[in-house]
């Protein structure tokens, strides 16, 4: 069996964050990091080999550029800025085939980006989630409960 190929894109707190919570992950897995920036791969590095060691096999490698990922990818985590995420997937899906993604919040800037990337992700049959955790605390939606905006049509005045 081979292992599963995983691969996160930015390095940042966020990306930082999934490749560490990668290490508990159930079976053996192949991980590839990628993000331009030099420190960034080395903070990476260090976040992952701060966490306990885990429990099955893993294979990582670190890149600073997209099209040195594997052609074949089970899994991409999108953890860019909101301003390369669009150019990021488009390109990732241009040179690889990937059958599921991840996207973090805010996934993207512009309503259109939106509906080029749905055409996408459509025409190669991408899987794709957008990760937004905040609305599951209890501050948040106990927030939301407090604040609640007035229906449509009806004034507040």
């Amino acid at each position: 069996m081979t292992n599963t190929r995983i691969a996160v894109i930015g390095m940042g707190q966020i990306g930082r964050r999934h490749l560490q919570a990668l290490t508990r992950i159930d079976r053996p897995i192949h991980i590839q990091v990628v993000d331009p920036s030099p420190s960034a791969l080395q903070q990476a590095r260090k976040a992952y080999h701060d966490m306990k060691p885990p429990r099955y096999p893993q294979h990582v490698e670190y890149f600073s550029r997209l099209d040195s990922l594997s052609p074949h990818l089970h899994l991409a985590i999108i953890a860019t800025t909101a301003e390369v995420r669009k150019a990021t997937v488009e390109q990732l899906l241009r040179l690889k085939n990937v059958h599921r993604l991840i996207l973090e919040k805010v996934v993207f800037q512009y309503p259109d980006d939106f509906v080029n990337i749905n055409k996408v992700l459509q025409e190669k049959n991408v899987k794709t989630w957008v990760n937004c955790p905040l609305r599951i605390y209890p501050f948040f939606s106990g927030t939301k409960k407090k604040y609640k905006m007035p229906n449509k049509g009806t004034s507040s005045y």
